[in-house]
């Protein structure tokens, strides 16, 4: 594998690519040469490649971090069918086969091993990547690490730590940061003389704009029907998720839904056929997308206001990747802001309120101050709230704070608990409940106490089930995967190691050492991101791509760019004419050939010598070629 080191060689001997991305290549020569690398490259720029070719040709494994389970899977199952040794290690693996893995790391050749940020702090991850021959470290999402960033998690602090035990290059790759953010990952990533590399944020194929509207579901039928091609559409919740697939569906729209209560099956066929063109339309939650690269996404329309314009522009920036022109809508109501800002205030509870709940785990688990416990104790987030009268919303925000001051540690369990779905409709299960009084109990309780139970996949307490029904833990667990081995029911069991530590002694409630200044710091950040996602959906004056880019500090912006519904409507309400009747004039050619006279008659409003020019542009792009006859088709290229 090492003969081959030129990285367009790797790229054409593996990927069968003959070019990169913009960005790319010098990115992979500078972790070839031995450098610290930063590199921001917005959604769709191609990250993947940027840490896996230099593996390839460097001596050694790359080890890849990242937290998001069902990319590092998709990359590790696509670089194996590629030929290229690669291991993934997670959450849901038993520590035998943990073991196991990071032996065949050591001894067995392999070129890449993904791991999640929790799953470095292990001890027996430690003692293994001592004996590593280790290449570089590949930092995804490194956003993560920045506690001034949207999407901060603890765990990327201890990344660093693997600095102390080697000392080998690492590429940090990010598709959102602004520049505090980007300061903040070289500092806490600890890494030095640093080389950076940062892909401009504007995409002028995009036509970004929001609607104020009241009735969506009209709005999203009549955009579905009026654009014929792929689309996303994200919202908030799953059991809206689901119903506007099926009211999309009921009007004729080949449409489906993906969230992550879905079943891994259900997910992954939902996310095929939407990805092979048999569904036009996926209605998801933020859960889809992620390393989900498909070019030809011609409208991303969301109907729920996201949190911060990266969170947005990271799902907007899905659209168009193949250079067409494409739409980005945000769809809103008064009502939504109005959620917007309460969701906010939820996320971050009065400081108050924090110290008091870190107080109540010490007395849950009856914790003395001073001390500090060596093990980990299960945490049940019901009977937690239930006993001290909590709301859960604001227990689960208080615990995230509690998380990220360092005083406790949450496994993965707390943020994915367990879910259940009855498979195949109630007959099968309830027969099966007539022959087997023994399931009697729990068959009924499920029914009773989990609507949509039969539609979708639920979350569950099998510690408050097993006390309502006053039976033993592991009878309930034992029993609840026999109905799933016997395929009445999807059982997706939590991941139960460790779920709640105590990081530091048991403070008394007055010393958390919880900053009333950087708590009220990472607040006030939390706003203003929440005020610039609602700057860019109200703007009626203000270019929402110069707001995208004076977001992320990007300099120069234009002040007009054209191609926003603001610009628009202030250039007359002229549509950027060129770029859509590109996009037309290709939908019109289609699988087959039109001449100009058949496209003129398609665009009677258009003057002849328009389209000529439009069709003499797409030849000399590329993308239509002239046939006999002077027919226009689409090239092969």
């Amino acid at each position: 594998m090492n003969s081959i080191t030129s990285p367009k060689d790797v790229l054409k001997h593996f990927w069968h690519y003959d070019s990169f991305r913009p960005l790319q290549e010098d990115i992979i020569n500078s972790i070839v040469s031995g450098n610290d690398t930063f590199a921001l490259l917005p959604t769709g720029g191609g990250k993947s490649l940027c840490y896996q070719i230099p593996a390839l040709i460097l001596d050694g494994l790359c080890i890849v971090i990242s937290p998001l389970i069902s990319l590092m899977t998709d990359q590790v199952n696509d670089l194996n069918n590629r030929g290229i040794r690669a291991l993934l290690i997670n959450s849901f693996m038993s520590k035998k086969d943990i073991d196991h893995s990071l032996d065949n790391v050591i001894y067995g050749n392999y070129k890449m091993l993904y791991i999640s940020p929790e799953r470095i702090q292990s001890e027996m991850f430690l003692e293994r990547f001592k004996k590593m021959p280790v290449s570089f470290i590949a930092v995804d999402e490194a956003h993560c690490i920045s506690q001034w960033g949207y999407d901060f998690r603890p765990s990327y602090l201890n990344i660093s730590t693997l600095r102390n035990l080697k000392d080998v290059p690492v590429l940090a790759l990010t598709a959102t940061a602004t520049s505090a953010v980007a300061d903040d990952i070289v500092k806490n990533l600890q890494l030095k003389n640093v080389s950076k590399f940062k892909k401009s944020f504007s995409r002028d194929n995009i036509l970004f704009s929001s609607a104020k509207v009241e009735n969506k579901l009209k709005y999203l039928l009549e955009w579905s029907k009026k654009i014929h091609e792929s689309g996303i559409i994200y919202v908030r919740n799953r059991k809206k998720c689901r119903e506007i697939a099926l009211y999309l569906k009921s009007e004729g729209v080949k449409a489906d839904f993906y969230h992550a209560g879905l079943a891994h099956e259900s997910r992954i066929k939902a996310q095929n056929e939407w990805m092979n063109n048999k569904c036009q339309v996926i209605v998801a939650t933020n859960a889809f997308g992620m390393g989900i690269d498909k070019s030809d996404v011609r409208f991303v329309i969301h109907i729920d206001l996201p949190d911060s314009l990266e969170a947005f522009y990271q799902e907007a920036g899905r659209a168009g990747r193949d250079g067409k022109m494409s739409n980005s809508i945000v769809l809103y109501s008064n009502s939504d802001i109005v959620k917007l800002e309460e969701n906010f205030k939820s996320t971050y509870p009065p400081i108050e309120e924090i110290k008091l709940i870190y107080h109540q785990l010490g007395v849950y688990y009856q914790i003395a101050e001073g001390s500090q416990p060596d093990t980990a104790f299960a945490f049940n987030l019901n009977d937690f709230c239930e006993r001290f009268k909590k709301p859960k919303q604001v227990v689960f925000h208080a615990m995230r704070q509690l998380e990220k001051a360092d005083l406790i540690s949450l496994s993965d369990g707390f943020y994915q608990p367990s879910k259940i779905k009855i498979i195949n409709g109630k007959h099968d299960i309830l027969n099966f409940r007539d022959e087997n009084p023994a399931y009697d109990e729990i068959i009924g309780h499920l029914l009773r106490s989990y609507s949509g139970i039969i539609e979708q996949a639920v979350v569950i307490s099998e510690e408050d089930i097993a006390s309502k029904l006053k039976i033993d833990l592991k009878i309930l667990e034992s029993k609840l995967n026999y109905l799933q081995k016997i395929n009445l029911i999807e059982y997706q069991v939590r991941n139960k190691d460790s779920l709640l530590s105590f990081n530091q002694p048991r403070k008394s409630i007055n010393e958390t050492g919880i900053s009333t200044k950087d708590y009220n710091f990472l607040m006030n950040s939390a706003q203003k991101r929440m005020k610039s996602m609602i700057q860019y959906i109200t703007s009626k004056e203000i270019c929402r791509s110069k707001i995208i880019l004076n977001y992320f500090d990007e300099e120069g912006a234009p002040e007009f760019c054209g191609h926003c519904d603001v610009c628009i409507k202030k250039s007359g309400n002229k549509m950027p004419e060129r770029k859509n009747l590109r996009n037309d004039i290709l939908r019109a050619v289609g699988d087959s050939s039109r001449n100009i006279a058949e496209l003129r008659e398609l665009f009677p409003d258009v003057e002849e010598e328009e389209i000529k020019k439009v069709c003499r542009e797409l030849c000399r792009d590329e993308l239509l070629a002239i046939k006999s006859g002077g027919r226009l088709s689409r090239s092969a290229n």
